[in-house]
């Protein structure tokens, strides 16, 4: 209970880390700035319209996480790999989004600085999603081969011959 508890207080302290980080994010100047990017969200929509496959894909994607998080408890290694897949979607989105954003001549400062400012803390979040669901994939796996864990620990290594 120890271990999981200290676990639960790493997870809490990760996810507190990271909306302190989008809230310095969000101060009034980036506000600004997304307000001047969506303005000229009709320029960028032509951009982007090529890339409609994978951002629908990514969109799904997110949506049926989003559903399987309801059932977290008895789904979780399946929820795990459907994070990963997600996350993988949403880091390739992330890069045809700025490549978009670069190309199109009529937001190039705007979207300047939205690239500068919000693609690194998406990509942060992408990097910090993985870790998670590789630690969720592991703690999954060592449950399913011995579910007393939870209540009792590991048990003690067995010992070697003179020891």
């Amino acid at each position: 209970m120890t271990r999981l508890d200290s676990a639960i207080t790493s997870l809490l302290t990760n996810l507190n880390h990271s909306s302190e980080n989008f809230n310095a994010l969000m101060d009034e100047d980036n506000r600004r700035v997304v307000k001047r990017i969506l303005a000229d969200l009709q320029i960028m929509s032509r951009t982007l319209a090529a890339r409609t496959a994978t951002i629908d894909s990514s969109l799904n994607n997110a949506a049926l996480a989003m559903e399987n998080s309801a059932r977290f408890s008895e789904e979780l290694p399946q929820l795990a790999q459907r994070l990963q897949h997600s996350a993988d979607a949403f880091d390739h989105m992330t890069s045809d989004l700025a490549r978009a954003a670069s190309s199109a001549s009529g937001t190039l400062e705007g979207a300047q600085q939205f690239t500068s400012v919000t693609l690194p803390e998406v990509h942060q979040l992408v990097l910090e999603l993985r870790d998670l669901t590789g630690s969720l994939r592991r703690f999954s796996g060592e449950l399913e081969q011995n579910p007393s864990e939870l209540l009792y620990g590991k048990p003690a290594a067995k010992r070697g011959p003179g020891e």
